[in-house]
């Protein structure tokens, strides 16, 4: 499809080239002045004053639906009436690319924090799960401290005892003689 550039002037049917008017139209050949109203299809230049969905002469779309706003325009506009966005099936193909690729980078980047979030709730569960052993750890050396602690104060008694006894049965031995 081509964007329209030239036009027949209604009075004389000699060619206005549209590239440098806008909605007021002059023609160069009878000096005409006229206000473009309606829709020309953008590829025969087939005049429509009320809005069609096609082209009745070749067929081709009379309007494009902004892919920003929705707005309906002129098959042949390069730009959105209502909210300037660019109807150019490049620039489209181009800015939905750049849609495409930042909606793909969020995507990315949501999966990035979630792959961190998870990463960093397993490193605290272990750290949890270590904190936990050493506190079980420190328990059972406490405990056995404290078992090896009672050992010794009972085998000193014992030796106590038997040094006792020992020095009992010496003294008995040197004063029973």
């Amino acid at each position: 499809m081509s964007i329209l550039r030239e036009l027949s002037c209604p009075n004389c049917l000699a060619p206005i080239d549209l590239k440098n008017h806008g909605s007021s139209i002059k023609c160069h050949s009878c000096q005409s002045q006229f206000i473009l109203e309606g829709h020309l299809c953008p590829e025969c230049n087939a005049y429509y004053k009320d809005e069609v969905a096609a082209c009745g002469r070749c067929g081709t779309a009379m309007s494009r639906t902004c892919a920003k706003c929705h707005t309906s325009n002129w098959a042949g506009d390069e730009y959105c009436k209502s909210c300037g966005q660019a109807m150019d099936l490049l620039d489209i193909a181009v800015q939905s690319h750049h849609e495409q690729m930042a909606l793909h980078t969020e995507l990315r980047r949501a999966q990035i924090r979630d792959i961190r979030a998870q990463g960093e709730a397993n490193s605290k569960k272990r750290m949890e799960e270590m904190m936990r052993a050493e506190k079980e750890r420190i328990a059972e050396y406490k405990e056995r401290q404290e078992q090896k602690r009672r050992r010794d104060i009972m085998l000193f008694f014992l030796m106590g005892c038997l040094i006792i006894g020992v020095i009992m049965i010496m003294l008995y031995a040197f004063f029973a003689i």
